[in-house]
């Protein structure tokens, strides 16, 4: 889900969320 990280995000959970964060730049 890199090119939508929001739904990405939410198919993986927080866990997820912070993992994809490191990897992708910061979004939020």
């Amino acid at each position: 889900g890199q090119a939508q990280p929001k739904a990405g995000v939410r198919q993986q959970g927080h866990s997820g969320a912070r993992h994809q964060a490191k990897s992708l730049p910061a979004t939020c």
